[in-house]
């Protein structure tokens, strides 16, 4: 079952419609929409049903979007699924937010430490010595 329905629902379709479905449903309702047939004010609506009819056609994306909703679409899968291998490991909620920041400053920190020593003239000691010290 999806995180979020908010596309199917857009394009009136059921979470298991086919992708033939999604596809008559969204010429219909794009016909329906069409700023130049409904009026520019329905150039939004218009929009948002191609952006669903783009996600929902995509097995990929569709995945994607019925795994982590809009979130995970924005994000290419990536940061949602950072979130719920830490829900898994340490809960949802506060503890599962300060694991996640934990590594992700971790990770800065080490990406910090490499560009000093790729700035740094390695073959000069007094260079490595200081740079050690400050870590």
């Amino acid at each position: 079952m999806p995180v979020d329905t908010k596309l199917y629902d857009l394009l009136s379709v059921s979470p298991n419609a086919s992708v033939a479905e999604i596809k008559k449903q969204y010429k219909k309702l794009a016909r329906q929409y069409h700023p130049d047939k409904a009026g520019p004010e329905f150039e939004e609506k218009f929009k948002e049903i191609s952006f669903a009819h783009e996600v929902l056609s995509d097995q990929k994306k569709r995945d994607l979007y019925d795994r982590y909703g809009e979130k995970g679409l924005q994000e290419g899968g990536m940061g949602a699924g950072m979130e719920d291998i830490f829900s898994h490991i340490f809960g949802h909620g506060v503890v599962a937010v300060v694991a996640l920041r934990v590594c992700l400053v971790f990770h800065l920190e080490v990406w910090a430490v490499w560009a000093e020593w790729a700035v740094a003239d390695v073959k000069d000691k007094d260079n490595v010595e200081k740079i050690q010290s400050i870590h």
